[in-house]
């Protein structure tokens, strides 16, 4: 009884598995078109120098956005591996993947 129920879960596993591959071709897909569309749009507005523009019931952005970052490499290199290392710490996270 209980090899079956493993044979069950085994297939419905399958099933999914199947689901998901197609779901994320599609995704891919969509992911292709809706870049195609952004970038349009940028361009258009690039070529209007237009930061925004109102369209409706929607407003379009597309502003620059200054942030900083740590620059690891630099660090390591000025204060040695040692002590980056010292200043790092584990953390666990969980990757799920299907291939």
């Amino acid at each position: 009884m209980k090899e079956a129920l493993i044979m069950m879960n085994a297939v419905e596993l399958v099933k999914k598995i199947e689901a998901i591959k197609e779901l994320e071709a599609f995704v891919k897909e969509l992911d292709g078109e809706l870049r195609a569309y952004e970038a349009e749009i940028k361009a258009f507005m690039n070529e209007e120098g237009l930061e925004t523009i109102n369209a409706g019931k929607y407003v379009v952005r597309n502003t620059p956005v200054m942030s900083l970052r740590f620059d690891t490499k630099r660090f390591k290199n000025d204060f040695g591996s040692d002590v980056y290392a010292e200043y790092c710490k584990e953390v666990e996270s969980v990757r799920f993947s299907i291939n």
